[in-house]
C-alpha cells in the first residue's frame, strides 16, 4: 500500500511514501494548483493502491478572516483533488498523526518537517 499525506496549511506539503522501491516524495503546497495536481497524478502511477492522510482543519482562534479561507479553499482544494481522482481517504487530527509518527510537535514546526 502506498500513501499520502497532506497537510493543507500555508507552510504545508504532500508527503508520499510508497511501497514498490520504497518511494519517498515530499511537494510543498506553495506550488500552483496545477503543479500539485501533476504530483499527486506521479504519485499514483506506483503500482500499488494509494490511501491518503489529510489532516482535518479548522479555524484557530485570532486568526483573521482571509488566512482562514486560505486555510480552507487549500483543504477543499486538495479534497477535491483526492476525489477527482478516485483516491481513498480519511481525515485525521494533527494530534492523531504526530503521535502515530512519533513527532508531537508542541508547536515546533521543525520537529513534523
Amino acid at each position: 500500500m502506498n500513501y499520502l499525506g497532506i497537510d493543507p496549511g500555508k507552510s504545508g506539503a504532500i508527503a508520499f511514501i510508497g511501497t514498490y522501491e520504497i518511494a519517498r516524495l515530499t511537494f510543498k503546497l506553495s506550488e500552483t494548483e496545477s503543479d500539485i495536481q501533476a504530483f499527486i497524478e506521479e504519485c499514483l502511477t506506483h503500482p500499488e493502491p494509494t490511501m491518503a492522510m489529510l489532516e482535518q482543519v479548522s479555524a484557530m482562534p485570532k486568526q483573521c478572516v482571509s488566512s482562514t479561507f486560505k486555510f480552507g479553499q487549500s483543504y477543499g482544494f486538495c479534497r477535491g483533488l483526492l476525489i477527482a481522482n478516485k483516491v481513498p481517504f480519511e481525515t485525521v487530527t494533527p494530534s492523531k498523526w504526530q503521535q502515530a509518527m512519533k513527532c508531537r510537535s508542541k508547536g515546533d514546526k521543525n520537529v513534523t518537517k
